[in-house]
């Protein structure tokens, strides 16, 4: 029984592995010991050759030697019968012989698995875009390396042999390389030497002269038609020729050939042997790049270059040399550094061993428990706790300043620096206390405004101390104390000191005001009291008398009910009265007021009109009458004081959200030096000839004061002619 179990596992394992592996074949166009196709095998043995899951098998086709309809049907059956066993995964493909033969056999179909092709130039020809066949293109832009070779040579070349192949490849390079010397810029001829036999060729080539190149980039054949190693075949060209000999092989150049732009196979090779892989493991394969690209380097022999006198300021500045000469160092630099480290890392090592070994470990026991105090110490203080190199990059912080500052551990890692979370107007002075800190010099203001990650700012007061390691400035460490509900504190003591002062020389300067105004109609009503009852008077004078009586008493008890106003409204005892209230009704009453006031101001000449700019409707806001009123009375008040000709206009007007009164008149206006101290309290305009006015000044300021309280706004603009226009703006 445990004998039939032993065997069904065993078989069972053995389907699992076999169906499990994955088996490639390689098709290279040409014959093995060609170094492209060896370079492009080897890119894709090493890439392979991690995944012992995959079995590469590799083939030629060696279509440089045996070409024709009956070799490749021959190449054909043999594939057929050589893998009529073997599941075949995938066909990867190197050259344009390789894929025509797989796409003409239609072997793709055959296996149902994808190809992956390389070495292909022409690949729009192919008509595949919409089949499974990836691959690296070979991409020989020939214009830029022809202008290349000219620029070397200054441009004075007569003709540009080129020798070819009668290969696919070769005529579609020969093609791509005519079109290119059709180039306006390009005066150069060009000649493609591609039927010629080696010997032949090299008899040809020796001949050769004056301001002519030869560049190689095909594969040769001897007398017999066996194709010559491309290694052989051009350092026989460049041995028997006498101009230069440019090559995109990297075989040839250093054995005569000046240079070339030369492509690596074994790269070639491990980019499809890349896409391959991804094809394998089953990646989707609209993922998979259809067509990428390889680029090569431009490479020179610097002797060749030297012996034919090119200047080597022409070749690209891209270019890599060989045959270069250089200093001694440079010749043996990495072996030099190599033995310098080796023999300080040996010094330091035997120092280390002999003399601290015992020391470091202690001083490292001590350091670590030290260490480990400070952080547990550090994460109870309810302050920032942090160290930072000499730059200013945080190494630690406590959890405070994480939650203070919105960062995590994550952001300390990836690099946050102290001038990071220092505001712009305190760089300045964060650097310089750096610097002071390492001198060991004073620091007098350590008080920085800072923000966290969101960009909240706050005030803090640092106390830093200089890390020390082995003697010498290493870091810092320090703790950050929130100030900022102290400053706040204090500017808000200071604020109330300033404004107490203040109040205390308003009061002093509004009493002395006060008793100055308060006498002025005082002493007007004692006087003509004593006067009417001392004297024998006429009707008339009794009259006249009377009259100033009245007029003084209405002055005192404007300043009383003034006086009452700011008092109430210092204490924040006014009381607003919010009803609604239907705009035109009160200009009306306004109107009817500025009739009443120009008369008994005897300033019948004087005219007023009333505007009402807004629509036709029966505008209503929401605010205190008997307020308005006050304010608007006032206005109309000044106005026809300070307004000996012309008119007054009162009107008003909405604006989107709010409306407008306004009061304008062609009086003395206001000068510039006066400015916003019109508000202020006892605040008296003058005319410009000296004329005083009547009045205490303190309207504007009551008037200002209740229009804030209405929720608007009082302001005034001189007028263009003469006079001011003052607004008054509350919400509807």
């Amino acid at each position: 029984m445990d004998r039939r179990i032993f065997l069904i596992s065993f078989f069972a394992l053995t389907w699992f592995n076999a169906y499990s592996e994955k088996n490639v074949l390689l098709v290279n166009s040409y014959h093995p010991g060609f170094p492209w196709t060896d370079g492009i095998t080897k890119g894709v043995e090493e890439v392979f050759a991690d995944r012992a899951d995959v079995n590469l098998y590799v083939e030629y086709q060696d279509a440089k030697r045996f070409t024709g309809q009956k070799n490749i049907l021959n190449f054909k059956d043999y594939l057929v019968s050589k893998y009529n066993s073997v599941k075949i995964d995938l066909i990867i493909t190197s050259d344009n012989n390789a894929l025509d033969f797989i796409i003409n056999s239609s072997f793709e179909k055959i296996w149902d698995v994808p190809v992956v092709f390389c070495g292909i130039s022409n690949y729009r020809d192919y008509n595949i875009e919409n089949k499974d066949y990836f691959g690296v293109l070979e991409t020989d832009d020939w214009l830029p390396i022809v202008q290349t070779i000219l620029k070397i040579h200054e441009f004075s070349i007569d003709t540009f042999y080129f020798v070819s192949e009668k290969s696919t490849t070769g005529r579609i390079r020969d093609s791509v390389l005519t079109e290119c010397f059709k180039n306006e810029g390009i005066s150069t001829k060009l000649e493609l030497l591609e039927n010629y036999t080696v010997p032949i060729l090299v008899e040809k080539v020796s001949c050769l002269g004056g301001n002519n190149i030869i560049y190689y980039h095909g594969v040769g054949v001897d007398s017999y038609g066996n194709p010559v190693v491309p290694h052989d075949f051009g350092a026989m060209l460049a041995q028997h020729a006498h101009v230069p000999v440019y090559s995109s092989y990297p075989e040839v150049i250093g054995s005569g050939a000046i240079g070339g732009f030369v492509r690596s196979g074994r790269k070639h090779g491990m980019q499809t042997a890349l896409i391959a892989l991804k094809l394998l493991d089953g990646e989707d394969k609209s993922r998979v790049p259809k067509i990428s690209e390889q680029d090569g380097e431009y490479i020179f022999d610097y002797k060749m270059a030297g012996k034919f006198h090119l200047n080597i300021q022409n070749f690209p500045q891209e270019a890599r040399f060989i045959n270069k000469p250089g200093k001694l160092f440079d010749e043996y630099k990495y072996e030099t550094v190599a033995v310098i480290i080796f023999i300080i890392v040996l010094l330091i090592i035997i120092t280390f061993l002999v003399i601290s070994n015992f020391r470091r470990i202690r001083a490292e026991k001590k350091y670590k428990e030290s260490e480990s105090r400070f952080r547990e110490f550090a994460e109870l203080l309810p302050q920032i706790v942090f160290e930072t190199d000499l730059n200013g990059r945080f190494l630690f912080v406590n959890n405070h300043a994480f939650e203070k500052f919105g960062y995590t551990k994550e952001d300390l890692n990836r690099g946050v620096n102290l001038m990071d979370i220092v505001v712009k107007e305190d760089i300045e002075k964060a650097s310089t206390n750096i610097k002071k800190l390492i001198k060991k010099e004073k620091i007098t203001d350590s008080i920085y405004m800072v923000r966290d990650k969101e960009g909240r700012q706050f005030i803090y007061e640092v106390h830093p101390n200089l890390i020390l390691k082995d003697g010498k400035p290493f870091g810092i460490r320090g703790i950050g104390i929130d100030v900022t509900y102290k400053k706040q504190f204090e500017q808000e003591l200071i604020n109330a000191k300033k404004k107490a002062e203040e109040s205390d020389r308003l009061k002093s300067a509004f009493l002395a005001n006060m008793s100055h105004e308060i006498r002025t109609p005082l002493n007007s009503i004692v006087g003509f009291s004593y006067l009417m009852s001392e004297r024998n008077l006429t009707e008339e004078e009794i009259k006249k008398m009377s009259k100033y009586i009245r007029s003084s008493s209405d002055h005192l008890l404007t300043l009383i009910n003034d006086i009452i106003d700011i008092s109430k409204i210092e204490a924040g005892q006014l009381e607003i009265s919010i009803n609604r209230v239907n705009v035109p009704e009160v200009l009306s009453e306004l109107a009817l007021y500025a009739d009443r006031e120009k008369e008994r101001c005897e300033k019948h000449h004087i005219e007023i009109f009333y505007r009402n700019h807004a629509d036709k409707e029966n505008l209503v806001i929401e605010t205190d009458v008997i307020r308005l009123r006050q304010v608007l009375y006032n206005l109309v008040n000044n106005a026809i004081k300070f307004t000996e000709k012309g008119f007054i206009e009162i009107g008003y007007q909405k604006k989107k959200s709010e409306i407008e009164f306004f009061v304008k008149d062609t009086g003395i206006g206001v000068s510039k030096e006066m400015g916003e101290s019109i508000f202020n309290r006892f605040i008296k305009i003058n005319s410009s000839d000296g004329k005083l006015y009547p009045g205490f000044g303190l309207g504007l300021s009551i008037s200002r004061q209740l229009s804030e309280l209405l929720g608007g706004k009082l302001w005034y603009q001189p007028n263009e002619d003469s006079g001011t226009t003052f607004f008054l703006s509350l919400p509807v």
